[in-house]
């Protein structure tokens, strides 16, 4: 539920930021991410899951607290350090207990529609809080959105104590660095078959990222202000939602190859076509586009990790997914 999420370039560039300064921050949340995901994912195959996303949303609610007591480019880059530590907790962690659940209980088969569901559900909340956020920075401020989000934040500390794990595949060897360097080389290099998911998988997640960051400069270049900042960005993750939602039925009526082969090609066109263009709104069509296949590429392509790993290290593995998609981002934004 980011209500920060609209209009958050703007705060930045009131604040005295540049562009440089703006995806320099956002490359620290992503640089937070790469040193501690990892490292949360195996806590979460050792000590629980439910452990796990409880410290995630702890960070989540200290950051967005920094983010409300301090201003400018040194504040927010430590408050943005502290929810990518937040968010290496819980990611992977939230996949890996729903994969677990689904297994425990024979459903496994509903991973793709549930998976899908959660990234609607996600899409759907932010598409509302995208609309309020942007109406209470217009009536309250820009910093009235990040008080709010760090009340909801701690909301999340809430709902993280009454998760229930399910029982599953324990570690079979004590828990030690050599271990987590062992699932990472499997991982990456011996089995071939979780190795490609992953690197598609990464490939487009790191593509999906850096279009939300490229689409906020656009935005703020054109000076869509704060209304239609608002108003696009609602539309956009409401697209989202409905593709996402509708994944596994889009998958089983187009076929996997033919969707894969979509989600291949429309990402990079995307990019080559946006500055073909100097009207704002053909490069907003053109991203109406590609966040459709944003919704279908996120739950397929996790799917296809899950399915690939044994439930004892799910966890660690999905971390890799996102550490690789933090560790090339964090060297390209500040390159955009």
């Amino acid at each position: 539920f980011m209500l920060v999420m609209p209009i958050i370039a703007i705060f930045y560039n009131h604040h005295g930021l540049n562009d440089f300064q703006m995806l320099v921050v956002q490359a620290s949340y992503s640089a937070s991410i790469v040193i501690f995901e990892i490292p949360s994912g195996y806590f979460a195959d050792a000590w629980g899951r439910r452990n796990t996303i409880i410290w995630g949303t702890l960070c989540g609610t200290l950051g967005y607290a920094i983010y409300v007591t301090t201003k400018g480019f040194w504040g927010f880059l430590i408050a943005e350090f502290v929810l990518g530590i937040g968010e290496s907790f819980v990611s992977g962690a939230d996949s890996a207990m729903l994969y677990d659940t689904l297994a425990y209980t024979r459903m496994t088969r509903k991973y793709l529609k549930l998976e899908g569901c959660v990234t609607a559900l996600g899409s759907f909340s932010e598409t509302i809080a995208s609309s309020i956020g942007g109406s209470l920075a217009l009536l309250a401020g820009l910093r009235a959105p990040f008080v709010i989000q760090s009340i909801i934040a701690a909301i999340g500390i809430v709902f993280a104590l009454l998760l229930k794990e399910p029982p599953r595949k324990q570690f079979e060897n004590k828990v030690s660095f050599s271990h987590v360097f062992d699932i990472f080389k499997s991982s990456l290099f011996k089995n071939k078959y979780l190795s490609s998911a992953l690197i598609i998988s990464s490939i487009a997640g790191v593509a999906t990222l850096s279009m939300a960051w490229v689409a906020q400069l656009m935005f703020v270049h054109y000076n869509a202000g704060e209304y239609y900042t608002t108003i696009f960005w609602v539309f956009l993750n409401l697209t989202v939602a409905i593709v996402s939602m509708f994944a596994a039925s889009i998958n089983n009526r187009l076929g996997s190859n033919r969707v894969f082969w979509s989600i291949i090609v429309i990402l990079p066109v995307s990019y080559i076509l946006m500055p073909l263009f100097e009207s704002l709104w053909w490069i907003v069509s053109i991203l109406f586009v590609f966040y459709a296949i944003r919704g279908l590429a996120t739950p397929i392509f996790k799917e296809q990790v899950n399915s690939r790993c044994s439930s004892d290290v799910r966890a660690t593995v999905l971390s890799i997914r996102s550490l690789l998609i933090r560790f090339l981002f964090s060297g390209i934004a500040p390159a955009v």
